[in-house]
């Protein structure tokens, strides 16, 4: 979102929402509005408690017991209130207790930011005010090592440019060291006539004009006008808020946006929640309850009115109701919707108010476990995994798709420079360094363009050159590769050189050159110092502009001692063919696509000379673009298609770009598991498709289908269709399976254009038939747009995508789990994730081992509470069955006391769950790395689908029955049940609830699959517990509000009775007993794969 200001609206005179931000001389303008406050807090002091309780009642379960809490205090019901109210207020408190906390610290955040002192010119003198108190127009000096308070025009009291270098890694994840130019303010400007600071302020007035704030980090337009100076004013230009000056000293700055309208405000946006598909399962299970909830409700108060009306023979009793039964305006009375309720209240607990607070536990406390996972540390940097939700972690065990990004993800991001073609002639560089020399070692027209074309090669690009004393050995630890160029003496130069490029590609190409004789020996922004076999040429710079990813080119223009102009442009071979129309373009051309075969990462090489009226005119031409303030981007694009044109070729250079240690075992292993692997880059169609085989993502064996270089819609349908038409005929009566999807596709970047504008639905059906895909010469928004077509299809598929750079945020972001790396790339994918870690071959053990026991675990969780559910529903319901319906709705009795109710998800039966659900392992680690098939086998929620949703439902209902009839008729006399008798409904209530307890416990107990003594002693502790606080509970008369004397010496009547341990043990045989008799039958007679494979 823009942040829009009226501050000088009304003396705009440019249309398209440009605003006038005045250069500040002697004092703060009054009515200047915009200060630099920062506020990241979500809540105020007064506003957090009202906010707070409308959010998180905005969630279902939290808002269902609210409502059950208000119905409890309004009318009389079996349960205290206290037993909603407890629970609602655990939960609530708790999350509200850590969301004050998370606020308190961007609240603190935000005081360090604010109250951080800045210079700052007031009046005639630099003075430290408040970083919150700066405004547009604001004159602020910065230092280095300091971070930039507010978006800043950088300008310098000089005759000639300043360079400042910046690093944004807070703002774009980048850590690679970035080079700002200043606006120079002369001294004719400033009315002075040496460029000094030391001259009266108020002379330095002027007006800048800048475009509306927006988010986009690349892009700023505006004029400086001062005097007779009239400047334009780019991205160059602009020091943005939360980077970090580097160099020089200190610098200075006008304030062009503040507070929340710099950019990394209007960038600091909360990412999309993120929903399992677990989650919305549940969601649909709990509308089941509740209709089951309502359902029981409204049928238990039909039969209890019905039984009372038409059971009970005495009509005296009921002369009251015969007006109000004959009546025809019939009306429900209080005391009917009092009665109503109390059944509702009385079979609340379907909804396990606890299920929220297990699932967030379980969850929180599981990425610890894949945190410290020491198979997962990356041995080189010792970089940890990085959890940034906890919220997806079952999620991890459902993915279906996998969209990779190529260089950086699959490969190394390390570029070796490996072969150039070179006026139609590949020149290989060998291991044994003997083509280092090549220059050296030829003669006449050829070592000419040899030379050239690594001259070309140091001219244009964005490398810094470091250099270290002479004899001191540079560090080893500080990132940079220093060489020593070789048929160097010690009469001529004699120095080690260091560079430092924006990305690893610029910088292979140099040392590439200075391994060839060819060295940048010094750069900066007005001259490029290059040693060609010990002689050094200065080229002066005249005109750079920088790689760009629309352009996908750099072009620069210099002179040389010569006095000859050259413009040099280097970039993708589709782009750069456009532009050349001389020298060995063929073959130049074929040995590119050899090049890319071998997996190679290419780059045309092109120059032209210029005459000084050429240039004049297309300097002229450019100025006025760059200073016009209507479409400048298109009206510069338009200047620089115009005259980037007749260039000659003279050559091509080839990068490989290693592969990753065991990314190729990682994608075996997934697609076995049944997870499609697609592969997206903006690399060219053959390197994508080289390394998709070098990663075993294609082979021989799978039939490809092609849809590159398609540029009309209609034959890019006819093609879709003739392949879907084969795949049909393929398929035929098989069933499709993870083994017999043998089909891939190839896509570029503008069949995929059209294929999504135009054929998106025919498009995707073939993509989902295919077992893999290789998407070529994508730009980061065509990656997301992949992801979210294949994520909002029919089947709904879980989705994840992996990166490591900032192009691919986007698709990472719209995945259903976005996987970051941690590279050479800077952190912003890694920031952007929600999981984070160091190599790409991590990702086996991340899906296949912590993903399959997340979901299960997780799942287990939820169906176990749901049979709680189940169980302990079947167990009052049968009771209200078999009781008398009048005096049970009028004494609103349950058979269970409502503390111990309350107590049960709590306290005796949540240790038990909470242990296995983190620990519980039903696979070998060994045996699932093995056979990634199992991972398939729990594929779209197979653990949790309807049918074992109702056989966990079953369990509970039969567990629950075989309670009630086994207590009933083998220990209590069965007219204390019917009469309702104080006595009969307390024993037969807290035996009911004894025996539950254990066998629920125990039932968790069979399931599990973990060796040890933490659950089986778990599962004692929580029976003990039980009888200890029914003892306790039991012993005296209580006063408390939740805790009354209805339990008063029933405890030790019940456990006296040597019956109820016969009782109690039978029940639980024949509770559990089938379960063990069914496992067994099955794993002897009929086992399944797993069975057999743990067996």
């Amino acid at each position: 979102m823009v942040v829009k200001s009226n501050h000088h609206r009304s003396n705009r005179s440019i249309p398209i929402n440009w605003r006038n931000v005045i250069c500040r001389s002697d004092q703060i303008s009054a009515g200047n509005s915009h200060r630099n406050k920062i506020s990241t807090r979500k809540y105020t002091w007064f506003s957090f408690i009202p906010r707070n309780l409308f959010e998180q009642f905005h969630r279902l379960a939290n808002f269902y017991f609210l409502v059950l809490s208000i119905l409890q205090l309004v009318f009389a019901g079996p349960f205290s209130p206290t037993t909603s109210i407890l629970p609602l207020l655990f939960v609530i408190g708790t999350t509200a207790i850590k969301q004050a906390y998370e606020d308190a610290l961007r609240q603190k955040s935000d005081l360090l930011v604010n109250l951080r002192k800045i210079p700052v010119l007031v009046g005639q003198q630099f003075k430290r005010i408040r970083s919150e108190n700066i405004i547009t127009g604001d004159i602020v000096k910065l230092r280095s090592h300091h971070e930039i308070p507010c978006d800043l025009v950088f300008i310098s009291f000089t005759n000639e440019p300043v360079k400042a270098g910046i690093i944004t890694a807070n703002l774009d994840g980048e850590t690679n060291l970035k080079v700002k130019d200043s606006i120079p303010l002369p001294g004719d400007v400033i009315g002075k006539k040496e460029a000094t600071i030391d001259f009266h302020w108020e002379t330095l007035n002027g007006t800048i004009i800048v475009e509306e704030p927006h988010e986009d980090l690349y892009e700023f337009v505006g004029v400086l006008k001062m005097g007779p100076l009239n400047v334009s004013l780019g991205p160059n230009n602009l020091l943005l808020r939360g980077s970090r000056l580097v160099s020089p000293d200190h610098v200075y700055g006008i304030a062009v946006y503040v507070g929340v309208e710099t950019k990394m405000a209007l960038n600091s946006k909360i990412k999309a929640n993120k929903f399992t598909s677990i989650e919305r399962r549940v969601n649909v299970y709990l509308v089941g309850y509740f209709i089951i909830l309502f359902l029981m409700t409204t049928v238990s108060y039909i039969l209890s009115k019905t039984h009372s009306i038409l059971l009970d023979a005495d009509e005296n009793d009921f002369w009251y109701l015969a007006d109000y039964l004959s009546s025809p305006d019939l009306k429900i009375s209080k005391e009917a919707i009092g009665d109503y309720f109390s059944f509702f209240i009385l079979y609340s607990f379907l909804i396990p108010i606890s299920l929220y607070v297990s699932l967030s536990l379980v969850k929180l406390i599981g990425t610890y476990s894949l945190i410290n996972d020491r198979s997962l540390i990356n041995p080189e940097t010792f970089d940890r995994p990085i959890v940034n939700t906890s919220d997806l972690n079952e999620e991890l065990g459902q993915i279906e798709y996998l969209f990779s990004d190529k260089t950086g993800t699959l490969t190394q991001n390390v570029m070796n420079f490996k072969c150039a073609s070179i006026d139609g002639e590949i020149i290989e560089l060998s291991s044994d360094d003997s083509s280092f020399n090549l220059i050296s070692s030829l003669t006449g027209k050829k070592a000419e363009k040899v030379k050239d074309f690594f001259v070309s090669l140091c001219i244009c690009n964005s490398v810094r050159v470091k250099k270290p004393t002479v004899t001191v050995s540079p560090p080893k630890d500080d990132g940079l590769d220093y060489i020593e160029p070789t048929g160097t003496s010690k009469e001529s130069i004699s120095f080690n050189i260091g560079w430092e490029g924006d990305s690893p590609d610029e910088t292979a190409l140099v040392e590439a050159a200075a391994r060839f004789d060819v060295v940048l020996e010094d750069s900066d922004e007005k001259f490029c110092d290059i040693v060609v076999n010990n002689v050094r040429s200065r080229y002066q710079k005249l005109n750079i502009f920088p790689f760009d990813s629309d352009r996908k080119r750099m072009s620069i223009l210099v002179k040389s001692e010569t006095g000859e102009i050259i413009w040099i442009c280097k970039g993708a071979e589709n782009v750069m063919k456009q532009l050349t129309s001389k020298g060995k373009i063929k073959e130049t051309y074929r040995h590119v696509e050899d090049m890319s075969k071998r997996g190679m990462r290419t780059l045309i090489v092109v120059s032209k000379k210029l005459s000084a009226d050429e240039y004049q005119s297309f300097a002229g031409e450019f100025k006025d673009a760059s200073l016009s303030l209507h479409k400048r981007k298109e009206k510069m694009e338009s200047v620089m298609a115009n005259h980037e044109t007749n260039f000659r070729i003279i050559g091509a250079t080839g990068v490989e770009d290693l592969l990753q240690e065991g990314v190729g075992d990682t994608i075996a292993a997934l697609r076995q598991a049944g997870i499609k692997v697609w592969i997206l880059t903006g690399d060219k169609t053959e390197t994508a498709v080289n390394v998709a085989y070098s990663v075993s993502l294609l082979d021989k064996s799978i039939i490809m289908f092609n849809l590159t270089n398609y540029h009309d819609t209609e034959t890019c349908s006819n093609s879709i269709n003739i392949y879907l038409n084969r795949i049909a005929a393929t398929l035929h009566g098989t069933e499709v399976s993870p083994e017999s999807n043998q089909f891939a596709c190839i896509v570029d970047g503008k069949t995929l254009f059209l294929a999504m504008k135009h054929l998106k639905s025919s498009f995707c059906q073939l993509c989902l038939q295919c077992s893999a895909v290789v998407c070529a010469r994508m730009s980061p928004i065509q990656k997301a747009e992949v992801v979210r077509m294949i994520k909002n299809c029919e089947s709904r598929p879980v989705t994840a995508a992996i990166g490591d750079g900032a192009n691919d945020v986007s698709m990472i972001q719209e995945a259903d789990i976005g996987f970051g790396l941690i590279g050479k790339e800077g952190r912003q994918a890694c920031n952007s994730s929600d999981l984070a870690f160091a190599k790409f071959r991590f990702l086996k053990r991340i899906v296949l081992i912590h993903g399959h026991y997340y979901y299960i675990r997780v799942t287990n969780l939820i169906q176990y509470f749901f049979y709680k559910v189940s169980f302990k529903s079947l167990c009052l319901s049968t009771h209200q069955l078999k009781a008398d319906p009048t005096k049970v709705v009028k004494d609103s009795q349950t058979i269970f006391h409502g503390i111990l109710l309350m107590l049960f998800n709590m306290m005796f039966t949540a240790f038990p769950v909470l242990i296995y659900s983190i620990i519980e392992k039903n696979i070998p680690e060994s045996l699932l790395e093995k056979e990634p098939r199992f991972y398939w086998l729990n594929h779209r929620n197979h653990n949790m689908n309807s049918r074992k949703y109702l056989t966990w439902l079953a369990f509970g209902i039969f567990h629950g029955s075989i309670c009630f009839l086994t207590i009933k008729y083998l220990y209590l006399n069965n007219e204390d049940i019917v009469d309702n008798k104080a006595g009969g409904i307390i024993i037969f209530g807290n035996m009911s609830f004894m025996v539950m307890v254990c066998v629920v416990n125990f039932k968790l107990l069979l399931m599990a699959r973990i060796n040890g003594y933490l659950l089986p002693g778990s599962v004692i502790l929580s029976n003990f517990l039980v009888h200890y606080f029914y003892y306790v509970f039991s012993q005296r008369h209580w006063d408390f509000y939740f805790v009354d004397d209805a339990l008063f010496g029933s405890y030790l009547q019940i456990v006296q009775e040597p019956v109820f341990w016969l009782v109690f043990l039978l029940t639980l045989v024949i509770s559990l007993i089938h379960e063990c008799i069914i496992m067994e039958w099955k794993r002897a007679f009929t086992p399944t794969i797993k069975d057999k494979m743990v067996l």
